[in-house]
Order: C-alpha cells, then sequence, then structure tokens
C-alpha cells in the first residue's frame, strides 16, 4: 500500500483530507508530522461530524482528527490484526515503529469480506430525462453509458460492493430496455424485481406498488446519482440513530453575484460584497424505516421531499448523513460528459 495515498500532514487543510479519502477505498487518512510519526487518524466518520459542528475545508486536520488511535507493531501477523481489529471494532490499525513513526496499514475492508445484506434497494429508474434532449428519445436516462456501462449498471456495481444484492427498480419510461438488459439481476448475482409504473409517480409515488412492502429498513437511490457512498456504514449509522429515515446530504458552496447588504430595521448593519453562500443539499439517497411508507399518499405522484416534510411535521426524526465521497447528479449533458472523465 502507498502511504503516500493515506497520510497527510499536521496543519494540512481538511480540504485535502477529502480529496484523499474519496480518492482510494481506505476511508481514512493518517496524519504524521514530518519526520513521519503518526500523530493521528481522521476516518470519514470523524469528516461528517466535523462538518456537522460547522468546520470548514479550509480548517486545519487537527479540527477533525482523532489522536487516540489504536496501532500495533511491525512484525504483527494479519491474522493478530484481523482479532484486534473486530474485538476493538475499529476499521483501521497502523503499524508503527518504536519511535511512532508509520510504516504501514491494516484496513479492516482488506482483511474481510463484507457480508451478503438482505436490505432491499430500490432505485427510481423511470424518469424521461428530458433535459438530456435527443438522447433521451429512444434510449432511457438510466441506460445512457457512462465509460461503457449504462449509469443504473454504476448504481447496481457499487450496492453490490457493500453486498446489497436485493432490488426493486421502479421503471416507467421505455422500461423494456432496463428489463431486457438487466433481466432478473443474475448475471450480477443479484435479484432483481421490477414496480412498472402506469404513469409517472415522482421520486417516491412507485415506494407504495412494492409488494410485498419492505419488512426492513431499506434503501431508495435515483439511477442518475452515482456515487461511491459507503452504504454499508450509512445503513450503520443509520440503525444506531432510530430515525424513521436518514438522507444524504452534500455541502454546496454558491458565490453570489452581488453585495449582501445586512438590515436592523431601515438601517444598514453590514455589506458583505460577492459572499459565498454555504448550504447542505439533497444527494438523493436514502435509508428508510418500513413505516416511512405510511406517509407516501397511495395512487398519486409525490415526491421525497415533501413525504420526508410530512414526517417531519408530524413529529418523526430525520437523520442527516454528511457526505464527501464522488457523487454526481446526471441530470444534464454537462454532468453526463464530465462523469466520462471523472467516474473512478
Amino acid at each position: 500500500m502507498d502511504l503516500d495515498k493515506l497520510c497527510v500532514l499536521t496543519g494540512s487543510p481538511i480540504q485535502l483530507v477529502v480529496e484523499m479519502i474519496d480518492a482510494s477505498a481506505a476511508r481514512g487518512c493518517f496524519v504524521t508530522d514530518d519526520s513521519g510519526k503518526l500523530v493521528g487518524l481522521v476516518t470519514d466518520g470523524d469528516l461528517r461530524r466535523a462538518l456537522l459542528r460547522g468546520t470548514t475545508l479550509a480548517d486545519p486536520v487537527e479540527a477533525a482528527m482523532n489522536a487516540n488511535i489504536t496501532t500495533t507493531a511491525v512484525g504483527t501477523s494479519k491474522d493478530d490484526a484481523l482479532r484486534t481489529m473486530l474485538r476493538l471494532s475499529i476499521s483501521h490499525l497502523p503499524v508503527v515503529t518504536p519511535t511512532g513513526k508509520l510504516t504501514s496499514v491494516f484496513l479492516l475492508s482488506e482483511l474481510i469480506k463484507p457480508p451478503r445484506r438482505n436490505n432491499v434497494v430500490v432505485i427510481m429508474a423511470g424518469g424521461r430525462g428530458t433535459r438530456l434532449g435527443e438522447l433521451t428519445i429512444d434510449t432511457p436516462k438510466p441506460m445512457l453509458e457512462v465509460q461503457g456501462r449504462p449509469m443504473l449498471e454504476v448504481v447496481l456495481l457499487n450496492c453490490l460492493e457493500y453486498g446489497f444484492t436485493r432490488f426493486v427498480f421502479c421503471v416507467h419510461y421505455l422500461s423494456k430496455m432496463i428489463e431486457d438488459y438487466f433481466g432478473d439481476g443474475s448475471t450480477w448475482g443479484a435479484h432483481i424485481e421490477y414496480v412498472r409504473e402506469g404513469e409517472p409517480l415522482g421520486t417516491s409515488g412507485g415506494l407504495r406498488l412494492i409488494s410485498p412492502p419492505p419488512q426492513d429498513t431499506f434503501f431508495v437511490l435515483n439511477a442518475d446519482v452515482i456515487n461511491r457512498v459507503d452504504l454499508a456504514q450509512l445503513l450503520e449509522i443509520h440503525e444506531s440513530s432510530g430515525a424513521l429515515a436518514t438522507m444524504c446530504v452534500r455541502r454546496q458552496i454558491f458565490r453570489l453575484p452581488y453585495g449582501l447588504v445586512n438590515l436592523e430595521d431601515t438601517r444598514v448593519s453590514s455589506i458583505t460584497e460577492k459572499p459565498d453562500i454555504s448550504h447542505f443539499v439533497n444527494a438523493g439517497i436514502y435509508v428508510l424505516e418500513p413505516d416511512f411508507l405510511n406517509f407516501v399518499p397511495e395512487n398519486t405522484s409525490s415526491d421525497m421531499t415533501d413525504v420526508l416534510n410530512t414526517a417531519l411535521i408530524s413529529g418523526r426524526q430525520v437523520q442527516a448523513f454528511p457526505i464527501f465521497e464522488f457523487w454526481m447528479d446526471l441530470g444534464d449533458h454537462d454532468s453526463l460528459h464530465k462523469a466520462n472523465a471523472l467516474v473512478p
């Protein structure tokens, strides 16, 4: 393993850590000093918690770093490392010299294969993709290719990587092309069923057509959102939260093209020229409990955001899961072109 791709120096901006974690499968980044001595670890979970606290990407890595980490000595066997990691429920075990210099790393993801999971993954694949114009006249949007594969297959493969093999595809526009390509899913070692919407039902309406309805925690994904989110970790955090729903959110920064004027009554209190406005936005990836379906109206089109708002008004908990991994919404020509160049 190339440690240079897993390590940053003390004082490095969190933005660099985000880029390094996003570019690897390690789900963590080690912090060292100038001599190579291990100082701390930043996991993707540490990053998410820091972002929710208001930490910015320009802050130093120490703002998100965990300095209290378990290490092991040079010469530790894989079996001993695995036993230690399972006993302590940790995913990273750095190997250090007696002086604390980092020499290598054991990763739990490389020592064990992901377990097969029974949670259903519902993928919304019925949209017309009108913003893509002539590309979707004869081809459903989920079948447009990203680096030689239909984008829906890219979404499917990411789910399979984390042990999820049960799928429901909600289809409508030119659905036969999707069904002919994916069939029952056996080619991918998966099981695929289909919900055929007679008319478009939005981003949540098709959930009421799943028969039998999910009995356990389930996912809802969009076929045109490709990403490298760790769905197993997302499920774990959702289940520990006790929430009805968990939605992935992503921080987006917008440059306001005008000066922002703050007022107190009619008096100007301050002026900020063309500020950057930072917000979390909906990333289109959800984990839901079965009784979420009670909030979805029957026999009508509905969107996930409206249903989530209804659940919130009723007093139910909706949890946020900040993501920083590779993520793209393939809604237009520009994003589709970028995806073909950037998908890892």
